[in-house]
């Protein structure tokens, strides 16, 4: 507040003056900010008559002045002061929106490796777990009929745990990828060994003599030809089995090799596109976050 004492024409003498200031100051000076002696008559005689001696006697460009520095001088520091200070309280919430929105990149840029890691990791023990599995048969030297019916049975087992084992993986890892509860395009998970045409033989191909009982081993020894009929038929037999279980472990190998790729493919699809709508293409990642640290640098070094 500015204290203005008016009529200061009135007064004829400096001494006068001097001692109205004097009572002025001892009752208004913790009153105002400033206080100013004007004559407004003389003011608006000089600015009208263009007078400058009226505008100087009537003190009124120090009123100016004081105005200037109490009001314009000094709004014009607090206008800068908080202007400053909701650039301080932005620059504050920016760092903050960036810390937050750093902390969720690298914890989903985490994830993201991590979905392959595990998805690389439970491919590979699937498919290590068939091909351990085929090899128990084939490191046989000798198959009959039993033995195909063991591995018919085998092969379905590890139909259903392979079939197990990759349903159970992938649900949890295309969850992941899609970090929602919304789930979808989600593709057939199953594979199917036990249809195999390898798993068929034709033994009518391969007639043998049953040996029952010590006549008809009797009469084989006097059968020569027939006996070794019989036995080139086992070994055709034997070496026909040898032959489907490999074109059996291949077929088997090969499909779960597909299914699994098949798989990867879905869930590295659904990964990729997931980041990519959250935050942008994951490749660019890199140029992303040195960005953002750029901004981030810039705010920290502004005063």
């Amino acid at each position: 507040i500015i204290g203005v004492v008016n009529k200061i024409d009135i007064i004829k003498n400096d001494k006068d003056l001097e001692r109205l200031k004097e009572k002025v100051n001892e009752i208004y000076n913790n009153k105002f900010n400033d206080i100013v002696y004007i004559s407004a008559r003389d003011a608006l005689d000089g600015i009208i008559n263009k007078d400058k001696y009226l505008i100087n006697k009537s003190n009124i460009n120090s009123l100016y002045k004081s105005i200037d520095k109490n009001f314009k001088q000094i709004c014009e520091k607090k206008q800068i002061d908080s202007k400053y200070k909701n650039l301080s309280i932005m620059k504050e919430n920016l760092l903050y929106k960036i810390y937050s929105y750093k902390r969720d990149l690298y914890k989903d840029i985490s994830d993201y490796n991590e979905i392959e890691i595990e998805l690389n990791k439970s491919c590979d023990d699937i498919y290590l777990y068939a091909l351990n599995h085929m090899n128990k048969f084939k490191r046989k030297k000798v198959y009959n009929k039993n033995d195909f019916q063991l591995l018919r049975k085998s092969i379905e087992d590890l139909e259903q745990q392979c079939n197990k084992s990759i349903e159970k993986n992938y649900n949890i890892l295309i969850k992941k990828a899609y970090s929602s509860n919304i789930i979808k395009n989600t593709i057939n998970t199953k594979v199917y060994f036990s249809k195999s045409k390898y798993l068929v033989i034709n033994y009518n191909n391969f007639p043998t003599i049953k040996r029952n009982n010590k006549l008809s081993h009797l009469i084989d020894q006097f059968t020569k030809e027939n006996s070794t009929k019989v036995e080139n038929n086992e070994v055709a037999l034997s070496n026909y089995i040898h032959k489907n279980i490999t074109y059996l472990e291949d077929e088997v190998i090969t499909t779960l090799k597909d299914k699994l790729d098949c798989i990867k493919d879905n869930v590295n699809e659904v990964k990729y596109d997931t980041f990519k709508n959250k935050y942008l293409d994951y490749f660019l990642i890199k140029d992303h976050i040195k960005y953002l640290d750029n901004i981030e640098n810039i705010l920290i070094n502004l005063r």
